[in-house]
């Protein structure tokens, strides 16, 4: 995915002047007066995605790979009817990171179907899903070790809650340490 991303007073009027705005823009494109990309480097106001080429990245992945669960609501809107290569119309969408209004339009660079995860393929995601289980499994055998010499005081209405790591509550303890 790729797009460019003007954010325009919200006033019905700045909101329609960004939309016909970006239409024209995306004309020009069509007539190959220039590139999408050259476009984003030059008339895109959103600084994260203008400096890597109109290349937006998924915060959740690290990637430039989204299930289109992941992508914002507008643009998944738009880009389940778009083929590879094609640009959109302009659209409004809020802004997740400013939760506000802003025009932007959409390029889809590549749309990979469904399919079992594998290394050729899927490496980064894979990588990301063993580092992040690796983590996940240092931090509990830390937190287990802490567990073992740190005192707690819960109070006997909590006592018989259910703890993701067991050992909290430890029988003839003393009360201070």
């Amino acid at each position: 995915m790729r797009h460019i991303l003007l954010k325009p007073r919200v006033s019905d009027k700045d909101l329609t002047d960004a939309v016909n705005r970006l239409d024209s823009i995306k004309a020009d494109m069509t007539d190959k007066k220039f590139t999408f990309e050259e476009a984003v480097a030059a008339l895109s106001q959103d600084k994260d995605t203008r400096n890597n080429r109109g290349v937006m990245v998924n915060d959740e992945t690290g990637t430039v790979r989204f299930e289109m669960s992941q992508l914002p609501q507008e643009v998944a809107k738009v880009v389940n009817s778009m083929e590879p290569g094609e640009i959109s119309g302009a659209f409004v969408m809020t802004d997740p990171k400013l939760h506000r209004e802003v025009v932007a339009i959409v390029k889809l660079t590549n749309r990979i179907p469904a399919h079992r995860a594998n290394l050729s393929e899927d490496y980064q995601l894979i990588k990301n899903m063993y580092e992040n289980s690796r983590q996940n499994a240092i931090l509990a055998s830390w937190l287990d070790k802490k567990i073992q010499d740190t005192y707690i005081r819960i109070e006997d209405g909590w006592r018989n809650c259910e703890f993701r790591h067991k050992g909290w509550i430890k029988e003839n303890a003393p009360l201070t340490k």
